[in-house]
């Protein structure tokens, strides 16, 4: 609002411009007054609300407190049908009221004896109060407890039959009729107690085997019950019913999955199957296997039908935590080993055990209960676990998790049941299937129509602008998209798929199959492109979903070379494209969302959750009155019966919570408390026999050890890795997103929670005691007090049980809650990125991932979706995908390659659910295209591919340069690799160890061969082989493993296929289906081979089938072999390879010949034999290196590392020292080690130390001082130190005389005496000071004494009750004063003043009224007077008077009378309204006539506005212009005739007659009369066209003579066409060799191979191949060794090859140079030329610029040695001393150089004491006492060194204070506030009170307590003095206040 006010002050600115600069003060002012108005009117608004939902939520609360008092009533009142409907009735909020209750000791009681009466009566309808007594938290909480009481105590109930009956009653009550209820109700847990029961107690089983008959019939009617097209109230989760096997087989309970019908099916039919089928598919293995496990056990294992799960057990909590989304719990498992199995190390890091968006179910042994959840994150490595652990986090799936039945399950034997797979898809495919109202495209999905029509959104534009170049720039050609044969276009495309362009933009359903490699995915970016550059203009997105994320990348990719990638958007993670994150959408916009109560939820929550683990429920008198109300009534009435107490006896809320509390604690009340008196009726109190028993509990749940472990074969185990699954990388990119979970602060409590055992043994009462002393209480002379003391705790261990299940209820509530508030915030953050996706071009999205993001693409404006893939999507998966403002979509895939599959085969087979949806339009044959020319493979391979396709899968031409390429090292590019290595037997899946070692050694031999890994696919049928494979390739990670099933639409140069198969029992598997075979042989570009034993395969095949077309074209091309024959590279020798062992053969040679190749940047040749990796680098050359170092020295390492001189040589150091070490060695970073000593002058002292530390020990002494002190001691610091002051303890005398010891140092000042003094007060007391504070502390010394003042008031009979120090107490003595109105008053003396002021007159009201009226005020006199209630008379507007109240005369009132005003029309129709209101419409017939003579009629209200838009729709009258008579079939407002439907004839331009209607005869019109023209080539050949079309080719078949000499026989039509000649060629070489060609007639001859001797330009000559010949001589590089002759003249050889054009290696022969220095020095040759430095290692001989004669020890090159000669030098101070001749030029040592000779300096205090000190050290500090005068004018004596500035004065400060207080501070300090007491007296009131000095200028309140009286005169309450003006609140001690 104030953004609004600011705005358009802002534009009346604007508009005023030119009149005025500024606006006027006065209307700024005005502005800002109406901005305080609007803050003011808006804080009060919220106060309001805040206000309103305080008393809703008081309302709501009081209303809950009723109901539920009723509810647990019901059981001991026994209401009737009538009585309990009439009460349901009067409560609105009737569901809320239901689940807010809490839980009671009498309340299942209630809802049993509910069930019972609404199940015996047909009068009311009261299906509603049962789902809400089924769904209510305390019903379910309390059977389930109930359940699970009856299982524990099974053998220590009396009447376990009747207990049975009871509760199988409550269900069977129920009839079938509430099927719907049944389904959410607790009836699995008491099936639960009948299995177990049935199982482990036969004892117990013959009493109830009635009842098990009963419920077995009950459920078998349950199962019946269950109906079609029930899937909008279908939970989308597991429900625990399900579990149960009926009939020795597992029911559906929901729905009914049958077979869709051929036609007429409905929507609804349609979504129930898809929905059934998906939700059976993910929860009937997970159902088969407890099912199983709960009639077998976890001994002995159904493996086979187990197979699918996986086992866990031992479940330990570790942390709890949440987000904004939902809760997580971490928990600890560990490997299943109940049934005796080993076990196993897993590699977590590739498992998918565990995996993330896994089903999981969290059990015991017995199956009961049953908790599902989704894990939501797993640990990746298990080093830190031992035992074979694992951390995982999950989350629940059904919001109706009981917390209590979770937390109870962790003491019992915990088993985790994990269903593989992703579960989170599926539920938001189901969860989206349930949503739909309507499908689109249904009349061809649903109805299976065949006529499909153009998109909807072409209605207003199908002019086109068509580019098919696919260039940066899009330059198209307009026209209409729907012409039937489109111009030609430039392109690349074949004609294939531009039809299937065409298709794709013509057809609202489109389908295009693209066969491998024919480039669907081009076709597909390129129909997304012409759409984006023609429909920018429209506001809706392009979605694009693709089935794996690798897909989506490769179709993106397309998309952003042609649309900005700003506009680009894609949902989801996994992408491997850097440049596609950029597309990623990251929302951070603010929502208006109340984020504190969120969170105060959140903390609520966390709450609960530890009080729960804690499990520290302390029993209050509150809790018993709460959840067993009749016992708090009774320890109430017994009390006083016992004590023969008044039975009026008015205990408070406070006495009888006492009173209870004493009985909680088996403690008898004390009399003084209850009532003043002996009570001898507590004699018997406690004194009762125990009345429960140990129970004993069933021990089949309690936590066990485990079994002794019994050892499986390793083929056993389960199948426990995954390959590059896009599905988990989705999740988890999905998952992680946002689900970084806060901790909820419990680690602490869970840590407990598990040290104490899961609180095992506090979980459960003791039913059966509970039970009798229930019976006891309840009976007649049940006295609660006589219980023995062990009852007592049982019934507090009772009462700790209902509130551990109140908590559940209450963390139940606020979950739902919690929910619903995370819903609404995700829906608020989804608003803004739909916005965001709207404004995007292209969206997106795998189809996993669009299961994610249903909800949010549901209100995404897109009208068109290109699915890639689709015939590898579920049918059920797109149908809940497609968006109802969907308006075409374009399906692109291949049904002939990988089909769709379900996770259960049986379903998959039974319901034909591989059939995707765009095979089965395909089938339905819509409109389609299938692409026909691929450009991925070789021509050989692509010829297996047409098996399956047929001929109309063509090669494109570009295919002819990849059939020239070759697979280095190896004879042939396609292999069918035939061998009888047998498979491994499993049941999982399938092995072949030995294919897969033939696979590994061979893509090893690949890799040295020059290939790179990602070159390389390895792919195989069956996981099985894929994980050995993958072990094996463990270092060669760029090595694509994968299963043919997860690799289509992916291609590579060489792929090798394991198929693995080799049995005896003939039996194929995965590899004789079609599709497999399609798309494991069409992965391949230019090598492709096959592994299996092809003898098997086709001995095991059917005939005709593929496997065996294939077999026998690859014995047709000579393929099919059981060897692989290798190729040497450089020698071209071939070798034979059969087995594995036979690759180890050809790993280090591939012939006998040298290699000879040069190693790069060195001159040196390989001397090993052939080898195939090329490892001729300079870091792999063996030889010894042959260079110079610039230090002149040889390099002796290898050639292949860095040269460095090694080469000893002698230093000398700057010190002068010398030393050896290698050449090079810095000397600026040496550090010398040679030991020296010095001795210090002063002490005498003698340190050794290494030269290269002289500056720390030369400078001063590092030893201990041991000088004696002026105080005495020894001084114990380092010598150099200053050690005037002594820092040991202080032994000094005290001045006071006192002996305590002094806690300082000895130089420091000593602390002070604190011995204590005793001193006489000011007031006379005595009291003990310390010594130190003695006069300070006299002066405020506060006297505790009593007060014996006298009063100012005069009332000394009223004795002060304070102490001396305070203000006299408040005097209590009662005076009379006088009110204002005169009334008078008794109040207290010191309250009189206050009363006077604010009391208020309580008699009554007798002023005059201001409307003079005589009516009686019925407030009190000090109120406003009540309203004037006298009748009065009021004239209204319209002249109408009416009779109203006084008090309301001034409000505003309608006319209530009949209207009676004179309407504008003039027309006497009557005004039906009431005066105060509007006319009503005045309905008169007017007759119009209008200007095309038509008359009509019009109501007189609305005749205006029906004129101006009136249409005449009578019939036209008009005359044609033609002149025909035929009827116009316009109306008159159209203004235009009809079209003329006279007949008439028209001659054609070919001569024939034709009759046309009137209106289209200048239409153009094609004959339609046979051909019958004469053919331009003459011959009479039939023409089977129309007049107007043109005439066929001419087909008569003539020979043609073509120019190689050979004939064909073709078509006349096709006479002057080129043919192309395919007759084997037999032309004549040029070279003259007879080498056969193999090519065709029309194509040039295939190279020349014929081997011959070529001399090369150099001489040399070599072997090469005829065609290479003329190549080889041009660029054939010579590999011999050079003979040149060197320019030196030298003979010494050339290391380089023949070829080179450089310069010869460099000439090595030694030659000898003169130095500069006279000498001479022997170099080699070479470096004859270059400019060297050579160092001279002959000794030095040059002269010294010293002129000393010191001779130099150095080599020549060397500088000269120091010179060591002896010289005199003179210090500053005069003192001379000798040092070294080099010394004297050196300045750092100069610099540190100190003279050592005695001190002779004067001192400048002119005292004559001796200085101790060397010369250049600081002389001694002056020690002699003086005394100073300090700046305060005090004397102190000191030494004469101590600075004047430092010094602080000890005296007492003489400066008097303002107040004329003497300061208590010392000398220097600054003076503080004023701390002397005085006394203040508050004038208002005339207390008094005692301050500090300094706060008498305050200002302060009296904090006095009075008392004020309550409204009711009876109770007052002590408050602050300040505080007697504010009006106090209703009397809490009585209910006579009526002033509120």
């Amino acid at each position: 609002m104030r953004r609004y006010e600011e705005n358009r002050n802002n534009n009346r600115n604007n508009n005023n411009r030119g009149q005025k600069l500024y606006e006027p003060k006065q209307q700024y002012g005005q502005v800002q007054e109406q901005q305080r108005n609007l803050r003011s009117r808006e804080l009060r608004r919220k106060q309001l609300a805040v206000q309103e939902r305080e008393f809703t939520r008081q309302n709501l609360k009081y209303n809950q407190v009723q109901f539920t008092t009723w509810f647990n009533q019901i059981s001991g009142q026994v209401p009737t049908i009538h009585q309990i409907i009439q009460k349901f009735q009067a409560y609105n909020n009737l569901e809320e009221l239901f689940t807010k209750m809490k839980i009671h000791s009498d309340q299942l009681n209630s809802y049993i004896y509910l069930m019972k009466i609404f199940g015996q009566q047909n009068q009311y309808d009261v299906q509603q109060y049962i789902d809400l007594i089924l769904s209510s938290q305390s019903f379910s909480t309390q059977l389930n407890e109930k359940c699970t009481l009856l299982l524990l105590y099974q053998d220590s109930i009396d009447y376990m039959n009747q207990e049975l009956d009871t509760i199988h009653q409550l269900f069977f009550n129920l009839k079938l009729r509430d099927y719907q209820a049944l389904k959410q109700s607790n009836i699995a847990n008491f099936l639960y107690v009948l299995k177990i029961i049935e199982l482990y107690n036969p004892k117990l089983k013959n009493q109830v085997v009635q009842i098990i008959d009963n419920c077995d019939k009950h459920i078998s009617s349950i199962y019946s019950t269950n109906q079609i097209l029930l899937w909008r109230k279908t939970p989308i989760y597991p429900v625990e019913l399900e579990f149960f096997q009926q009939n020795d087989k597992p029911n559906q309970l929901f729905g009914k999955l049958e077979t869709l019908p051929s036609e007429n099916i409905s929507f609804d039919q349609y979504i129930d199957f898809h929905f059934n089928l998906l939700r059976q598919d993910y929860i009937v293995e997970l159902k088969e296997a407890i099912i199983s496990l709960n009639e077998s056990g976890f001994e002995n294992i159904n493996r086979k039908i187990n197979n699918n799960v996986g086992l866990y057990q031992n479940i330990e909590l570790i942390s709890a935590g949440m987000n904004n989304q939902d809760i997580v719990w971490k928990i600890q498992v560990e490997q299943f080993n109940l049934d005796g199995r080993n076990q196993k190390k897993i590699r977590w890091e590739k498992s998918k055990k565990l995996a993330s968006g896994s089903l999981i179910c969290l059990t015991n042994i017995e199956c009961y209960p049953l908790i599902f959840g989704v894990i939501t994150q797993r640990d990746q490595i298990q080093n830190q676990y031992k035992n074979g652990k694992i951390q995982l986090e999950f989350r629940f799936l059904n919001l109706n998790t009981q917390l209590m039945q979770f937390l109870n399950l962790f003491s019992q034997k915990t088993i985790l049941i994990q269903s593989e797979g992703l579960i989170d898809p599926i539920l938001y495919y189901l969860e989206s299937l349930k949503k739909k109202q309507s499908l689109p495209f249904s009349q061809i999905i649903i109805q299976n129509q065949n006529v499909v029509s153009y998109p909807l959104y072409l209605n207003d534009n199908c002019i086109f602008n068509i580019d098919l170049s696919y260039n940066d720039y899009y330059q198209g050609y307009k026209f209409n998209i729907y012409q039937q044969i489109w111009p030609q276009l430039q392109t690349t495309l074949d004609v294939s798929q531009v039809n299937a362009i065409q298709l794709m933009l013509q057809r609202e359903v489109a389908l295009v199959q693209g066969p491998p490699g024919t480039g669907k995915t081009y076709c597909g970016a390129l129909a997304v492109r012409i759409l984006y550059e023609n429909l920018q203009k429209k506001d809706f997105p392009i979605l694009i979903v693709c089935y794996t994320n690798h897909a989506l990348d490769q179709f993106l990719e397309h998309i952003i070379k042609f649309v900005p990638i700003e506009y680009v958007a894609r949902l989801g993670g996994a992408s491997k494209n850097p440049i596609l994150e950029q597309c990623q959408i990251r929302c951070r916009q603010k929502v208006n969302f109340e984020f504190q109560d969120f969170n105060k939820l959140k903390k609520k929550m966390s709450k609960i959750i530890e009080r729960m683990l804690y499990y520290k429920y302390k029993i209050m008198p509150k809790d018993i009155q709460t959840f067993w109300p009749n016992l708090y009534e009774q320890l109430i009435f017994y009390f006083i019966q016992d004590n023969n107490l008044d039975k009026n006896f008015d205990f408070n809320q406070n006495t009888a919570e006492e009173l209870v509390k004493n009985w909680i604690n088996c403690q008898k009340p004390q009399d003084d408390i209850i009532i003043n008196g002996y009570l001898n009726g507590m004699n018997h109190y406690f004194t009762m026999n125990q009345i429960h028993g140990i129970s004993q509990q069933f021990q089949i749940l309690q936590k066990t050890s485990n079994l002794k472990k019994k050892y499986h074969d390793s083929s056993d185990e389960e199948i426990d890795e995954y390959l590059d699954s896009d599905e988990e990388n989705i999740y988890n990119n999905y998952s992680q997103n946002n689900l970084n979970f806060n901790s909820f602060d419990v680690e602490k409590a869970i840590i407990e929670f598990n040290y104490l055992n899961q609180n095992q043994n506090q979980l459960h009462y003791d039913y059966c005691s509970i039970e009798k002393i229930k019976a006891y209480v309840n009976s007649q002379k049940g006295n609660p007090w006589k219980l023995n003391q062990k009852d007592i705790k049982e019934i507090l261990k009772y009462l700790q049980c209902l509130r551990y299940q109140n908590d559940s209820i209450k963390f139940q509530n606020q979950y739902k809650q919690f929910s619903e508030q995370s819903n609404k915030l995700k829906e608020l953050q989804d608003e803004n990125e739909i916005q965001i996706l709207n404004s995007m071009k292209i969206v997106g999205v795998t189809v996993t991932g669009v299961a994610k993001q249903t909800k949010k693409l549901q209100q995404l404006n897109t009208k068109i979706m290109v699915i890639e893939e689709a015939a590898e999507v579920l049918e059920s998966h797109i149908a809940s995908i497609l968006t109802s403002n969907l308006q075409h979509l374009i399906l692109i895939g291949d049904h002939q390659q990988l089909k769709p599959t379900l996770k259960n085969y049986a379903l998959q087979e039974k319901f034909k659910a591989n059939v995707s949806l765009f095979e089965r339009l395909f089938l339905n044959k819509i409109p389609s295209v299938t692409l026909s020319s691929q450009r991925r493979m070789k021509t050989k391979f692509a010829d297996f591919i047409r098996q399956i396709y047929g001929q109309t899968y063509e090669d494109h031409p570009d295919i002819l340069k990849l059939n020239e390429k070759e697979i280095i090292g190896l004879e042939k590019d396609l292999v069918f690799f035939n061998h009888n290595w047998l498979e491994e037997e499993n049941e999982n899946s399938k092995e072949n160890k030995q294919e897969a070692q033939m696979i590994y050694k061979m893509v090893l031999y690949l890799l040295d061969c020059g290939h790179q890994q990602n070159q390389i696919t390895v792919l195989t049928l069956y996981l099985k082989q894929a994980q050995a494979l993958k072990r094996l390739f463990v270092k060669q990670k760029s090595i694509k493993v994968q299963t043919v099933d997860n690799y289509q639409g992916e291609e590579n140069d060489i792929v090798i296929i394991s198929l693995v198969r080799n049995n005896k029992n003939n039996n194929l598997g995965y590899i004789k289906i079609e599709n497999r075979i399609n798309v494991a042989l069409s992965r391949a570009k230019i090598g492709l081979y096959v592994f299996g034993n092809f003898d098997f395969i086709l001995k095991a095949s059917s005939p005709g089938c593929t496997w065996q077309k294939m077999i026998l074209l690859a014995q047709k091309k000579n393929c099919l072999n059981d060897y692989i024959n290798t190729k040497c590279i450089p020698h071209g020798n071939c070798q034979i390879i059969r087995r594995p062992e036979d690759w180890n053969k050809i790993k280090p040679h591939l012939c006998d010949k040298q290699c000879l190749k040069n190693y790069q940047n060195c001159n040196h040749l390989c001397d090993k034999k052939c080898h195939l990796n090329d490892s001729h680098q300079a870091i792999n050359c063996p030889f010894q290196c042959d260079r110079i170092i610039n230090c002149g020295h040889k390099c002796r390492y290898l050639c292949r590392e860095k040269c460095e001189c090694i080469e000893i040589v002698e230093f000398t150091l700057p010190c002068g020292h010398k030393i050896k070490d290698k050449c090079g060695t810095d000397l600026k970073t040496y550090k010398c080690q040679e030991k020296l000593q010095i001795t210090f002058s002063k002490c005498d002292h003698k340190t050794i130390y290494t030269c290269s530390e002289r500056l720390k020990y030369t400078k001063e002494c590092l030893k201990n001082c041991q000088r004696k002190l002026l105080c005495g001691h020894i001084c114990n610091k380092i010598c150099s130190q200053n050690c005037e002051l002594c820092e040991q303890e202080c032994q000094k005398q005290r001045p006071c005389g006192h002996k305590n010891k002094c806690k300082n140092k000895c130089y420091q000042i000593c602390t002070p005496c604190d011995t204590l003094v005793e001193t006489k007060l000011i007031c006379g007391h005595q009291s003990n000071f310390a010594c130190y504070s003695l006069n300070k502390n006299i002066q405020n010394y506060i006297c505790q004494q009593d007060c014996i003042k006298k009063r100012e008031c005069g009332h000394d009979d009223q004795i002060c009750k304070n102490k001396c120090n305070q203000l006299c107490s408040l005097c209590e003595k009662i005076i009379t004063r006088q009110l204002k109105c005169g009334h008078d008053i008794q109040v207290k003396c010191c309250q009189s003043d206050i009363e006077v002021q604010k009391e208020k007159c309580m008699k009554e009201c007798q002023k005059k009224r201001d409307c003079k009226h005589d009516s009686i005020c019925l407030n009190k006199c000090h109120e406003q007077c009540s309203p004037c209630l006298k009748l009065i008379k009021k004239t209204l507007i319209c002249g109408h008077s009416i009779q109203i109240q006084c008090y309301k005369s001034k409000e505003i009132y309608l006319c209530q009378d009949k209207c009676e005003k004179i309407r504008p029309c003039n027309h006497n129709q009557k005004c039906t309204n009431i005066c105060s209101k509007q006319c009503s419409p005045c309905n008169e017939i007017i007759k119009h006539t209008f200007p095309c003579g038509h008359t009509h009629e019009f109501f007189c209200h609305s005749y205006q506005s029906q004129i101006e838009n009136f249409i005449c729709s009578k019939s036209c009258l008009l005359q044609r212009s033609c002149g025909h008579d035929s009827p116009c079939l316009s109306k008159c407002y159209e203004n235009k005739c009809s079209p003329c439907q006279q007949i008439v004839n028209k001659k054609l331009d070919c001569g024939h007659l034709i009759q046309v209607e009137c209106f289209r005869f200048n239409k153009i019109y094609k004959c339609k009369q046979p051909c019958n023209k004469i053919r331009e080539c003459g011959h009479i050949f039939p023409c089977s066209t129309l007049c107007s079309d043109e005439c066929q080719p001419c087909k008569l078949e003539l020979f043609k003579n073509l120019p190689c000499g050979h004939k064909h026989l073709v078509k006349c039509y096709q006479y002057e066409q080129p043919i192309i000649c395919k007759e084997n060629c037999i032309k004549i070489r040029e070279c003259g060799h007879l080498y056969p060609c193999t090519n065709q007639c029309n194509q040039n001859c295939t190279n020349c191979k014929q081997i011959v001797q070529l001399n090369l330009k150099c001489g040399h000559e070599i072997d090469v191949e005829c065609s290479q010949s003329q190549f080889f001589y041009q660029n054939y590089k010579c590999q011999k060794q050079c003979i040149k002759t060197r320019v030196c003249g030298h003979n010494y050889p050339c290391f380089n090859m023949c070829f080179k054009t450089d310069e010869c290696t460099p000439c090595q022969d030694k030659i000898f140079k003169f130095l500069d220095c006279g000498h001479q020095s022997q170099i080699l040759c070479y470096q004859s030329i270059l400019d060297l430095k050579i160092q001279c290692d002959l000794p030095c001989n040059k002269k010294r610029s010293c002129g000393h004669n010191v001779a130099c020890d150095k080599l020549c090159f060397q500088p000269c040695s120091p010179c060591t000669e002896q010289c005199e030098y003179v210090f500053k101070c005069g003192h001379q001393s000798s040092i070294m001749c080099y010394q004297k030029q050196d300045e750092t040592f100069l610099k540190n150089f100190a003279c050592m000779h005695p001190c002779n300096k004067k001192k400048i205090c002119g005292h004559k004491t001796i200085c101790t000190q060397k010369c250049y050290q600081q002389c001694d500090l002056c020690q002699n006492e003086i005394q100073l005068i300090l700046n305060c004018g005090h004397l102190k004596q000191t030494i004469c060194s101590e600075n004047l500035n430092t010094l602080k004065c000890s005296q007492p400060c003489l400066i008097p204070k303002q107040c004329g207080h003497p300061c208590k501070q010392i000398c220097g300090e600054q003076c503080q506030e004023c701390e002397e007491n005085i006394t203040k007296r508050f004038p208002s009131c005339y207390h008094q009170k005692i301050i500090k000095c300094y706060q008498k200028n305050l200002y302060m309140v009296c904090e006095e307590l009075v008392p004020v009286k309550y409204s009711c005169d009876k109770h007052t309450m002590n408050i602050s003095c300040f505080q007697a003006q504010i009006k106090l609140k209703q009397c809490p001690e009585c209910t006579k206040c009526n002033i509120f």
